[in-house]
């Protein structure tokens, strides 16, 4: 019985640690998990720059008609997130600009020339499905945008008193151990 209940222990504990709610944000596999769209450029991954992370970042630039990056992934209202990103031009003069927005969170940055800088905040979730947007606005022919290891993970739930499964049914098999000590 002391390992059952022991090995229910470990697999709540196990289910409890969740990786990352983005698809591809490290953007190995090209724009997979991602909506892009610019009136005047272009979107994609590549090498160059030197990427944050791995061996590709997105890149995004739109002659100055803007551009969006998008991905929309499931939450719990009212729970916190965490996310989590780098970001980086290849030019700041003239100013290349970047605004994100996800849940009750919006931010807007002037982009520097060639180097990385980083954002980590939380936000909380307005709806069951929630869009992680990065709007882009370059100068022609003055810079790119960069996008590296972007991760959104769960800070808390919301407060739904719920009891847990494994916690039901770990209460019911103590209660058949203790019962069956009993007879």
């Amino acid at each position: 019985m002391k390992k059952l209940l022991t090995g229910l222990a470990m697999t709540a504990l196990m289910g409890s640690a969740q990786a990352t709610l983005i698809t591809n944000g490290g953007f190995e596999t090209g724009l997979s998990g991602w909506s892009c769209s610019t009136d005047d450029g272009s979107c994609g991954t590549a090498s160059w720059g030197g990427p944050q992370e791995g061996v590709s970042h997105f890149y995004g630039y739109d002659n100055g008609a803007g551009g969006t990056l998008t991905q929309s992934f499931a939450t719990l209202v009212g729970a916190t997130y965490s996310l989590d990103f780098f970001f980086g031009s290849t030019s700041s003069s003239p100013t290349n600009n970047l605004s994100v927005a996800v849940g009750d969170f919006s931010d807007a940055f002037t982009l520097s020339a060639s180097s990385w800088s980083s954002l980590s905040t939380t936000f909380t979730a307005l709806s069951e499905i929630t869009d992680l947007n990065f709007f882009f606005d370059t100068n022609g022919g003055s810079g790119t945008l960069w996008l590296d290891d972007v991760v959104i993970d769960t800070v808390t739930t919301a407060a739904v008193p719920e009891p847990s499964i494994l916690a039901l049914l770990g209460l019911g098999l103590a209660g058949m151990g203790i019962r069956r000590l009993k007879k």
